[in-house]
């Protein structure tokens, strides 16, 4: 029996040498492709940090980040879980067909109220201006049926939705999805809707039916939440709907003073983050000048949602000038000016729209 205790010791003596030394060796990464995301890196030691227990909490962030083939131990931790019966792993839950859902927002009464007044502020300031509402849900959502989960997404875009009364234009987004919830209209691994679903969502916004090429641009995609959990059991396809039309297209990214004739990046393709040929992902802002006859010019205030939903709009607008709130900290009013811009679309997911205060941020500022 000693033999046996004196055996297993060195053996755990022996694999907590080889990781410690091999953490020890290994030069630190400052990014991780599968979770996309930039990585921990070693803390400064002050005393003023050891005292308050801040440089012990950095560096047991740093561990983990460091720590060797991450990704691997990761993989066998969420799979051992699921085996066991656990139904969600940092956020995101297991749905049936491995698809993986996330968590909806929970907004305070206080951050719904604030939302309200600013998109009333925005109508009432434009009130020359076409302005709609397009609030998207997330899989949470429609997929609500299959976890366990208590925040009905549905109930809270109808009592938002209300509250905003008649003269803020909505599309019941909700009905729309769920007659489609059977098709590819979300990823199974990323938080992003696809451009499926976009499609259903624009032929109401815009009374029409159009014909698209569609092209698969990516078959083996991961996404976001697939690589927050290392859960990697399903791929997803990216695909690019090309309107059957002679429009031409001239984008201008803020970051980027290049005039573009496409609405994709074709260099994100097989990238970190694939979903980025849309529009090349987000950026403040985004110029598109179309040749459409439509003298009708968009202003969009949006996140990453909209970037697969603008290509069915370029028939419709003779400019189409995207604003993400997070980046951008200029003069609104100034650019619905210079853009002699006629209509307004408010284009977010549920999560982003309840969670992100940028919006209203950008709206206070306006006189």
């Amino acid at each position: 029996m000693k033999k046996n205790v004196y055996v297993i010791g060195w053996v755990l003596f022996v694999i907590f040498g080889f990781f410690f030394f091999t953490f020890i060796l290994t030069s630190d990464k400052t990014f991780s492709k599968e979770e996309n995301r930039t990585l921990t890196q070693k803390p400064k030691f002050t005393l003023t940090s050891f005292i308050n227990n801040d440089y012990q909490k950095e560096y047991e962030s740093y561990s983990s980040d460091q720590f060797t083939n991450r990704s691997f131990w990761m993989q066998i931790k969420t799979n051992t879980e699921k085996f066991l019966g656990v139904k969600k792993i940092n956020g995101v839950y297991f749905g049936k067909n491995n698809m993986l859902i996330s968590e909806s927002a929970s907004p305070s009464k206080d951050f719904i109220n604030r939302r309200i007044e600013n998109i009333l502020k925005l109508k009432n300031k434009y009130n020359d201006k076409y302005l709609e509402l397009l609030l998207i849900p997330n899989k949470i959502g429609i997929y609500k049926n299959d976890v366990d989960y208590n925040v009905d997404q549905e109930k809270l875009y109808n009592s938002f939705v209300d509250s905003l009364g008649n003269d803020i234009v909505k599309i019941n987004t909700f009905d729309i999805l769920n007659k489609h919830k059977n098709e590819k209209i979300f990823y199974d691994t990323d938080h992003h809707w696809t451009s499926l679903g976009a499609k259903y969502i624009s032929d109401e916004f815009t009374k029409s039916n159009d014909k698209y090429d569609i092209y698969t641009s990516n078959d083996k995609f991961v996404g976001t939440l697939a690589n927050k959990i290392a859960y990697y059991k399903n791929y997803d396809e990216i695909n690019l709907y090309i309107p059957q039309n002679d429009i031409k297209l001239y984008v201008e990214y803020s970051d980027d003073k290049n005039i573009y004739t496409s609405l994709y990046k074709l260099d994100k393709q097989f990238s970190s983050s694939p979903y980025d040929i849309f529009l090349g992902g987000n950026h403040s802002t985004v110029s598109i000048k179309t040749s459409s006859k439509n003298e009708r010019k968009l202003l969009i205030l949006k996140d990453s949602y909209a970037n697969c939903f603008v290509p069915f709009l370029t028939s419709y607008y003779s400019e189409i000038t995207l604003v993400d709130p997070r980046y951008y900290f200029d003069d609104l009013d100034k650019l619905i000016k210079e853009k002699e811009v006629t209509d307004i679309l408010l284009l977010y997911n549920m999560n982003t729209f309840f969670e992100d205060t940028s919006f209203d941020d950008l709206i206070d500022n306006i006189k």
